[in-house]
């Protein structure tokens, strides 16, 4: 029997020969969480890092062999915006030193 499959939005570029998917090189997957409560909201998060993760392990072990992925879901610019915060945050204090070193010296210069 043939089951039907849905690949959703995109299919890009793909090769086809005599009706059969030979290669793709692009597949953009999407999908829907509802988040109309608090639980649900919870939830989608919860599995959407959980995926995430778990596509992030199958690149990184070599799962992967030709697929290169490209990840990216709706909190993925909270989370990248996060991961930027923590590694800024210990060069505060050298940058105000230096601040202020270089308006100590630009005055005395005047």
């Amino acid at each position: 029997t043939w089951e039907a499959h849905a690949f959703p939005v995109f299919f890009g570029g793909s090769k086809v020969v005599d009706d059969t998917i030979v290669s793709v090189p692009a597949v953009q997957l999407v999908w829907f969480v509802r988040t109309d409560t608090k639980l649900q909201e919870q939830r989608g998060a919860a599995w959407e890092d959980a995926f995430l993760d778990e596509v992030g392990i199958a690149e990184d072990t070599g799962r992967f062999k030709h697929i290169s992925v490209a990840r990216f879901a709706s909190r993925t610019l909270d989370h990248e915006l996060e991961k930027n915060t923590r590694t800024v945050i210990p060069f505060f204090s050298s940058t105000f030193i230096l601040m202020g070193i270089f308006s100590i010296v630009t005055c005395m210069m005047a």
